[in-house]
Formats: structure tokens, sequence, C-alpha cells
């Protein structure tokens, strides 16, 4: 699991870091970094929680809306659970509304967003806050 800090050791490593560096950029590309973060001990960055949403395909998408991710382990986070379950249900409801599919939402709306809060830490209201501004604006400018 690549966090903060841990450039040395990988540094140190040479080589034998380049699986976990693979593994962590697919888990990155396909959504489910936030997962491997909750399961450990690591701080989980505002970004992370977005992650999950910018990169999930629909079917998992309607999991999260209906259950929020498991953090049993970590109660300190179950209120980003109950955000990101929350949005979930925003972004199917958006996509219904203005009549787009659910991965050109995530594109147009998400990924920039994700993006930009890389480096940035808050908590789940500002990342709601965000978020439901990116969808306003993305529904008013249909491309």
């Amino acid at each position: 699991m690549w966090y903060p800090g841990k450039r040395k050791r990988v540094e140190a490593r040479g080589a034998d870091a380049a699986p976990e560096m693979t593994l962590d950029c697919q888990r990155l590309l396909d959504g489910s970094y936030l997962d491997s973060l909750c399961a450990g001990e690591h701080p989980v960055p505002c970004w992370a929680w977005l992650n999950k949403l910018t990169h999930c395909d629909p079917v998992e998408l309607e999991t999260i809306a209906g259950r929020p991710p498991a953090t049993a382990r970590r109660p300190e986070l179950h209120a980003w659970a109950r955000t990101v379950s929350f949005l979930a249900r925003e972004l199917l409801q958006v996509a219904t509304r203005c009549g787009r599919q659910v991965d050109e939402l995530q594109r147009a709306a998400l990924l920039p967003l994700e993006v930009e809060l890389m480096g940035v830490s808050f908590g789940p209201s500002e990342l709601t806050r965000r978020v439901l501004v990116a969808f306003e604006e993305t529904a008013r400018h249909r491309t």
C-alpha cells in the first residue's frame, strides 16, 4: 500500500517494490484503492473516498448507494462511508434526471474533482458540497 512516508522504504527496496506499486495503480484506476486503505491502519485521504465513486461500475455504485462501504474496523471512518453512500445515490439520481450515462457523469464531474482534491484535506461535508456543485455544473453544461 502506498502512503505518505513510504517513499524512502520503497527506494531502499528498489525493484522489489514494483509489484506493490503496480497493484496500487490498478486499485486507483478500478476504484478499489479505498477498500485497501480502509482495511489497513493508514490515513484515508478525502480524494480516496471520491475515487471509489469515480471509478466503480454502475452495479457497484448501486450497491454503495444502498449500503455504505465497510469500515467496521475503523469507526472514525463511518461518517465518510455514509457520505459516499449518499453521493452514490445522488450520482444515480443526477444521471437519471439529466438523461446521461453514469460513466459519462463520472468522467465529466468526478474525475476532474478527484484530481483536484489530491493533496488537500477536509471533512465529509466539504466533499459533499464540492461533489454536488460538480454535479450541478455538469448537468448545466451538457457536452
